[in-house]
């Protein structure tokens, strides 16, 4: 037993110990288990902030794509605090090739990417599922483009209208019979037969501007057919003319002699128009009845209603608009004075001069050597550029909603709302602590900021196919008749024109022509709207993969101009307006000591290329907007930053993102120009030649001598800098 007992006792003992040391052991690897634990999940979390921290420099494809667009434009071994144009520019304006063109800039560039863009959709094959709005469009592309068709139908077509609206007097000669001929019936005729017809009288249907909700009829001059209103240029109209009469099978003598005759009723009714001209038109509402008590030869209710048709007749009682009454007084005295048989030759030359594109490959050489002459530095597009134009601007709502399914992402529309927001938001900010502006000023200035409407990439309505499809219901297209199809697209625009009197206005669901494909942002004084169009959107303005630095210095600086133009509204300012007379006159002396410090700075700019300085007294209020906006623009990125945190350095660039702001603020105005340009720009244009304003903005800047460390005796860094807020 004592054995027994002993054995079994010694085999617990060694169980006992075993387990002893196992429960040692477990406890060890537990331990063990535990530190390994928490060291793997230490590493887990080092490798997971060492993989995903943000690096200095963004490498993402957006990014690699915009440092090597802006080095295309910079000449970075230029120093930015001597000459920042060429800094930001340089490369741009040594690489760039004129090709007949008078300039060509980020702007143009803007524009030929959007129309190369507009072409690939029209020129593309019609597929199956094509609106019916886009096949049209590709057909309509095709018969413009189709020169054989042209020659062997237009002309006469042509020729057949005249007849139908009275005749040709140059055409038919001593044939031409006086009693065919009366304007208000040629002018009927040619509306029914889908040619432009507005060459006495313009008819626009408009807000009311006392009723926003409703529309009127207004009553406008046309435009002068000079462009620039120079005897060499009227003597070179008077050859196209007589030379285009010769072309459709007049005697030359004839047209020579008729012309003239012509040339002198059209300067008579319409001469050139001077600045001060619009600036003195005003609303001036009238009833039917008084219109006709006023301007009594033209039976006026008649006249709308014909014109008009089939949208509905109109009353005595109608509203209409006559911005320019000294007009309508000069065209009753013409209408009475000039012969008939000038009137008919006029009528007929305004119908062909409408439609050259429509016409014969020698008239269309005639009109391109003509061309040639007026716009010396400019050539006249090749044919399927013009093409591509006329299409989008027959088809334009149609082309809008194509481009955008093709060419732009909501994202994108989404965050440039924001852009505009917060720059918007900036500007309040600046109002109410604005020293100079008074209180009464700056409660109506708030309001209208409030009130301002912004439209932003396209509207949500271009999305809507029914939408889009439905102007063009009644258009019809045939390949093989430019001519007939472009009558009936006219005809039925016009329809669509006319019958918007009966609707209500409704700014935020209307589609607007060009809305989304034009290549400029801009700023509406007449219903408080800033638009920034989707093709504007684009190059170095703005990318939604890239960092917002370069968004806010390209896009929040023009944005910013026009937001600033909302409150401070270019010329209107001088004076009284219906727009600006609740600034009061004090906050409106020191708004014009802001604007005398900036003409005085930009006045003092040479141009050696033409040898003269620029012409601030043109541009001053849109120099100083440039100014603003890119204020506006810099702050509310700034606090972008605080919100979101510090972004990314580009790659390849050894400039910070403030920097880069200012990189991105100039490269939009990169340019290149002929002198004759130049001349032109500062002799008629309401802005500065592109390089000034870059520079104006920058060295009136102390944000950007900071930035880029300018020393005070640097020329980017103006010691008598004009501040504006």
């Amino acid at each position: 037993m004592n054995n027994s007992y002993n054995v079994e006792n010694g085999k617990e003992d060694i169980q006992q110990s075993w387990w002893k040391k196992r429960s040692s052991m477990e406890k060890k690897l537990s331990a063990f288990s535990a530190f390994a634990l928490l060291i793997i999940i230490v590493l887990v979390i080092v490798l997971i902030i060492f993989f995903t921290r943000s690096p200095t420099t963004c490498l993402t494809p957006g990014c690699v794509h915009i440092t090597n667009e802006l080095l295309e434009h910079m000449n970075t071994s230029a120093n930015p605090c001597d000459d920042f144009y060429e800094f930001a520019c340089g490369n741009f304006i040594d690489n760039t090739q004129l090709d007949g063109k008078s300039s060509k800039g980020v702007d143009t560039i803007l524009y030929d990417v959007v129309n190369d863009r507009i072409r690939g959709i029209i020129e593309e094959p019609e597929y199956p599922d094509d609106p019916r709005s886009i096949l049209l469009a590709k057909r309509l592309y095709k018969a413009c483009n189709n020169q054989t068709a042209i020659d062997e139908r237009d002309l006469r077509l042509i020729k057949d209208s005249l007849r139908q609206i009275g005749g040709w007097p140059i055409l038919e000669g001593s044939n031409w019979k006086e009693k065919d001929f009366e304007w208000k019936s040629a002018t009927y005729k040619l509306r029914e037969l889908g040619y432009d017809f507005e060459f006495f009288i313009v008819m626009r249907i408009i807000p009311d501007e006392n009723y926003p909700s409703q529309r009127i009829i207004e009553l406008r001059k046309p435009v002068t057919i000079f462009s620039q209103g120079t005897g060499e240029e009227e003597e070179w109209l008077y050859e196209l003319m007589v030379d285009i009469a010769v072309a459709f099978g007049a005697d030359k003598a004839r047209a020579k002699n008729e012309f003239r005759e012509v040339i002198d009723f059209q300067k008579r009714l319409l001469p050139n128009q001077s600045e001060q001209d619009i600036n003195d038109e005003k609303y001036n509402p009238l009833t039917i009845s008084e219109l006709q008590y006023q301007f009594r030869d033209v039976p006026w209710l008649e006249y709308i209603n014909r014109l008009q048709f089939p949208a509905p007749n109109i009353s005595y009682d109608q509203i209409v608009a006559v911005p320019n009454p000294p007009y309508l007084l000069r065209l009753q005295n013409e209408l009475r004075r000039t012969p008939k048989r000038v009137l008919a030759n006029y009528v007929a030359w305004r119908t062909i001069s409408n439609h050259f594109s429509y016409l014969t490959t020698e008239i269309w050489d005639l009109i391109k050597r003509y061309f040639s002459k007026v716009y010396k530095d400019e050539d006249i597009p090749p044919r399927p550029e013009l093409c591509a134009q006329f299409v989008d601007n027959t088809f334009d709502i149609a082309i809008q909603a194509a481009y955008i399914r093709k060419h732009f992402s909501e994202n994108a529309k989404f965050d440039v709302v924001d852009i505009l927001q917060s720059i918007k938001n900036e500007f309040k900010e600046k109002l109410t602590k604005l020293s100079w502006m008074d209180e009464e000023t700056r409660v109506k200035a708030l309001e209208r900021l409030a009130s301002t409407t912004n439209y932003a990439a396209y509207p949500s309505d271009l999305m809507n196919l029914d939408k889009t499809e439905e102007p063009y219901m009644g258009f019809q297209v045939d390949e093989d008749n430019f001519l007939a199809s472009t009558l009936n697209v006219n005809y039925y625009k016009t329809n669509l024109r006319f019958q918007r009197l009966h609707e209500p206005v409704e700014k935020d669901k209307e589609l607007l022509a060009t809305y989304a494909t034009y290549t400029e942002s801009y700023y509406s004084s007449s219903n408080n709207i800033i638009t920034v169009p989707a093709g504007f959107l684009q190059g170095v303005i703005y990318d939604y993969e890239r960092p917002e630095y370069l968004n806010y210095g390209a896009l929040g600086s023009t944005v910013g101009h026009q937001v600033y133009h909302a409150v401070f509204e270019g010329k209107n300012c001088e004076r009284t307006s219906k727009y600006y007379d609740w600034i009061t006159t004090q906050t409106l002396l020191n708004f014009n000591e802001k604007l005398s410090c900036v003409a005085m700075h930009y006045g003092k700019y040479p141009v050696p290329e033409i040898g003269e300085h620029l012409n601030s007294s043109n541009t001053k209020y849109e120099d100083i907007a440039d100014m603003a906006g890119v204020k506006l623009a810099y702050d509310a990125y700034k606090k972008w930053v605080r919100h979101n945190g510090p972004e990314q350095n580009l790659p390849g660039l050894n400039y910070t993102p403030k920097q880069l702001f200012w990189i991105s603020s100039a490269i939009r105005f990169c340019k290149k120009s002929t002198p004759a340009a130049l001349e032109m720009t500062i002799a008629h244009h309401y802005k500065s030649p592109s390089k000034y304003r870059a520079l104006g903005i920058l060295r009136n800047s102390e944000d950007f001598a900071n930035d880029f460390n300018c020393p005070a005796s640097s020329y980017m860094n103006d010691e008598d800098k004009c501040e504006i807020w």
